[in-house]
């Protein structure tokens, strides 16, 4: 009985230090993909190549390609590029704008800026394409970056991002051009 006791523990521990050293190396990977994208100049001189063909609104999903590759192993990164990519598709230039400034600073500095009022403003484009998945992942972040941002942060446009919250819970999904540029030009915490 003690002998069996014994095997049952030890294989126990076992399988706990798998387990425990399986997710340090997972998170260590995690680090080190993070580390390679953060300053990384070929990707930063990929966003500036997109600039030419947005600005003349040529751009196309194809030309996201490249930076798709080299941002795929960055959660965030990986992410941002995606929805440029969906908001080129629906021909959102100013949004792809926005969007590319924020993948940029997110490279150069390896800060994640919080931007309430850029996920309100994405949710309201992406509802009205409806891209369900993107405008609810952008509401689910707008409402956790409220929660995080300053005390001295301006009040009109928290008041501004509560109300449009409380528009959206009441399902009211769409608002005008003028809200959409009005949250997208809310400042940022980065």
């Amino acid at each position: 009985m003690k002998k069996e006791n014994l095997i049952l523990t030890l294989g126990f521990i076992i399988i706990l230090l798998i387990i425990i050293t399986s997710t340090i190396l997972i998170n260590q990977n995690k680090e080190q993909n993070t580390e390679k994208i953060i300053g990384n100049t070929s990707i930063l001189s990929e966003i500036d190549k997109l600039l030419l063909p947005l600005s003349t609104q040529n751009i196309t999903e194809s030309d996201f390609n490249k930076l798709k590759d080299l941002t795929k192993n960055d959660g965030y990164a990986s992410s941002e590029v995606n929805e440029l990519i969906i908001l080129t598709k629906y021909k959102e230039y100013s949004h792809i704008g926005h969007g590319l400034g924020f993948l940029y600073e997110y490279i150069k500095t390896g800060k994640q800026p919080i931007c309430p009022g850029h996920n309100l403003a994405h949710y309201y484009i992406f509802k009205r394409h409806d891209e369900i998945n993107l405008a609810e992942e952008n509401l689910k972040e707008a409402k956790e970056y409220i929660e995080t941002l300053p005390v001295d942060y301006d009040q009109s446009y928290k008041t501004l991002f509560e109300k449009t919250i409380q528009n959206i819970d009441s399902r009211n999904n769409t608002t005008s051009d003028d809200k959409i540029s009005n949250l997208s030009e809310a400042p940022c915490i980065k």
